[in-house]
């Protein structure tokens, strides 16, 4: 395993080293940086400016052992392999967005892990849509949905049609679920949705290829509608995927016994 000073020599201002993130157990890592980030921004519901960020680049240290304190039943008490290297890579990373963020102050907070509540109309009734977002903020008039993505990230797609057919456009499923959502409860507000990536973090940032326009949306609405019929509609019998692989990763897979 990297030491922690190792680890801080990598070339973090471009894209995190993959050998690194893929010794980590993606789940921790990915709880606890969320965690951080939530607890960096969430007593700061107005303008961040350069000296908010400044001050928590200098507390940084403080708000990740709380952080692991909550997403970890030990705490950061007695680490042991990978766990050392998740607080190292963690800090690495929240510092990395603090000083993107310092890049665009000043900028406002508006929601970090906000849950947000609207319907849809479907073929099988009115059922009830949610979804937390990561962070809200409003940057010179117009409100950015930031997600922080610790995994891969697709960014392109030819049709909407594909983000419910391919596994891979699964991220940009949520990008668009997360504008129409946001704008069903907002629809005066000028909004963009995107991510902030670990694996393109020298990118900042990063956001579809092609724009979600308003008609993207209610296409997407009109296909997401259709998905959530079919789920309900009894004579469309459920079945097995037909990618055995995934049965490996399935924590159902002891009761189908595939």
């Amino acid at each position: 395993q990297k030491t922690a000073y190792e680890i801080k020599e990598c070339d973090w201002s471009s894209d995190v080293c993959s050998s690194d993130l893929e010794s980590i157990d993606a789940a921790k890592f990915g709880s606890i940086l969320h965690k951080v980030m939530e607890l960096l921004y969430l007593s700061y519901k107005f303008e961040i400016t350069e000296q908010i960020i400044d001050s928590r680049l200098n507390e940084l240290d403080s708000v990740i052992e709380k952080a692991f304190d909550i997403e970890h039943k030990s705490g950061m008490h007695n680490l042991r392999g990978t766990d050392i290297l998740t607080v190292e890579v963690i800090k690495v990373m929240a510092r990395r967005i603090l000083e993107l963020d310092r890049k665009i102050v000043p900028f406002k907070i508006i929601h970090t892990e906000g849950e947000f509540l609207s319907t849809l109309e479907t073929a099988s009734g009115t059922v009830r849509i949610t979804g937390i977002f990561d962070r809200v903020d409003e940057k010179d008039g117009i409100n950015r949905i930031v997600d922080y993505k610790t995994g891969k990230v697709e960014l392109a797609t030819k049709s909407v049609q594909d983000l419910f057919i391919k596994e891979d456009k699964k991220t940009l499923f949520q990008l668009h679920f997360y504008k129409m959502l946001y704008g069903d409860l907002h629809p005066e507000a000028e909004t963009e949705v995107g991510f902030y990536a670990v694996k393109k973090m020298k990118e900042g940032f990063v956001t579809p290829k092609s724009k979600i326009t308003a008609a993207v949306v209610e296409e997407f609405r009109g296909l997401l509608a259709a998905t959530i019929s079919e789920l309900f509609d009894r004579e469309i019998p459920f079945t097995q995927t037909a990618n055995s692989n995934k049965c490996k990763i399935c924590a159902y897979k002891d009761i189908c016994k595939r």
